[in-house]
């Protein structure tokens, strides 16, 4: 009786209570559990069997129950990590995928993290914080180097001034992106800030269709060009009365604002004085360490064959009439060969590279010339070497071509021109096309020279 009333006393009866649902606790969980379950034990051995038969020892098997919870982890992560990018917390997203990218790296994620790189990029640029925006965009390249991502990171360098560093950056993606209009129009607009306008124009105009070209692109080549007075249709009648031969590679915008200015230059020796000068003109060009292009004003340049090139002279106004009087002066002087320097052509060229010499400093020149040297310069075929002469040479070529359009109402010049061609003097071919006496012919052009500067 004793021993029955220890066996249900209320100790015992709870300890075994105890024990029978801790025995039952531990059935479930191997029942339920997937990895010590009979059934999944026996599945497990028979695969291991079969793996042996084939060869394959059991490491596999452990690293198939690894692969499957890296898998689980992968999911928890990426799945989490986009819900993250779906709120906008993206660097918590950013953190969640990268612990996806560690586990198993994906297209998917990859896609992803370079998506919220550029977005943090972004977001980092507009505040103002250039070197984490740098940060997330290099992360997003290294994923993958698109277009975009290289444009963006340039333009990041460029809105923090730092011009070189963006050009720098660039030009390492030249060989991908170098025929691509936004990448040109980029490239191109940083060299033209940095003041390099030639090697941007290298970039639009390289065998590049402009039709092509982005419109961003478009704008900047057509800036350039407008800058130099580059006009197309210029360009394309210089080349038909301009050949360039050189010994050394010069910049296409250069070449390109030669041919601008040929065919400019014809077109006004055609519509302004009517003379025809489509005839080739071969023109060398060389380079120099000095200004030197075209020589100074004050000698005559009919008989020169070289220009001397700088980059800089095309933002030089100055030289920009120099080259319009060189031109102009060659483009005559190939049409006569006898005679080529004489007060009529240089006075053409003076007015159309738009020279004055009405200034203060000339008047002295203006009021004080002997009347005898008026006929002693239709005579001359040398310009003056004296500086005092070569300033008086130069305001009575400007004078004389007003002269001789007014008085023979323009068609006198292209006879006058024929007769040079022939051998004659300026003062002859004068006599002869306006049928003048010879001193009667100076006289009327000295009082339409004090007449036009004031002396009467």
């Amino acid at each position: 009786m004793s021993q029955w009333k220890k066996i249900f006393s209320i100790p015992n009866i709870i300890r075994n209570l105890i024990i029978s649902i801790i025995a039952i606790f531990i059935t479930l969980y191997f029942y339920y559990s997937p990895s010590f379950n009979t059934a999944s034990i026996e599945d497990k051995r028979s695969e291991r069997l079969f793996m042996q038969d084939k060869g394959k020892d059991s490491e596999s098997n452990r690293l198939d129950g690894d692969r499957d919870v890296s898998n689980k982890d992968y999911e928890l992560f990426y799945l989490e990590g986009l819900r993250k990018y779906s709120e906008g917390d993206l660097q918590r997203a950013v953190e969640l995928l990268e612990q996806a990218a560690k586990i198993k790296e994906t297209d998917e994620v990859n896609k992803s993290l370079q998506k919220i790189y550029n977005l943090l990029a972004l977001q980092n640029l507009n505040e103002g914080k250039y070197k984490e925006a740098h940060n997330f965009y290099d992360k997003a390249i290294e994923i993958s180097p698109t277009k975009a991502l290289i444009l963006e990171k340039a333009n990041a360098y460029s809105m923090m001034g730092e011009l070189d560093s963006a050009l720098n950056f660039l030009k390492e993606y030249e060989k991908s992106f170098g025929n691509d209009a936004d990448y040109l129009a980029l490239l191109a607009g940083i060299l033209d800030e940095m003041g390099k306008p030639a090697e941007a124009y290298e970039y639009l105009d390289n065998d590049n269709d402009f039709l092509n070209l982005s419109a961003s692109a478009q704008i900047i080549k057509r800036r350039i060009e407008n800058r130099y007075s580059i006009n197309e249709y210029n360009v394309e009648r210089g080349k038909t009365v301009l050949q360039l031969s050189t010994d050394l590679t010069y910049s296409k915008l250069f070449e390109k604002y030669l041919y601008s200015m040929a065919g400019e230059i014809a077109s006004i020796l055609s519509s302004a004085y009517g003379i025809n000068a489509d005839k080739q003109l071969n023109l060398k060009l060389s380079s120099s360490n000095e200004y030197s292009l075209p020589p100074k004003l004050g000698f005559d340049v009919s008989n020169m064959d070289t220009i001397y090139l700088q980059t800089e002279m095309l933002e030089d106004r100055e030289f920009q009439r120099k080259i319009k009087y060189f031109l102009t002066k060659k483009m005559l002087s190939s049409l006569v060969k006898n005679n080529s320097q004489n007060l009529l052509f240089e006075g053409i060229a003076l007015k159309t590279a738009q020279y004055s010499f009405w200034a203060n400093e000339d008047r002295d020149y203006i009021n004080n010339i002997p009347e005898s040297y008026f006929s002693e310069v239709l005579e001359s075929n040398e310009f003056p070497s004296e500086k005092g002469e070569s300033a008086i040479y130069r305001i009575l070529s400007n004078v004389f071509v007003d002269f001789i359009l007014l008085d023979t109402s323009g068609k006198g010049l292209i006879d006058i021109m024929a007769k040079l061609k022939e051998g004659v003097s300026l003062k002859t071919a004068l006599i002869e096309v306006t049928g003048i006496p010879e001193n009667s012919a100076v006289s009327k052009w000295i009082n339409y020279y004090k007449e036009k500067t004031g002396q009467v």
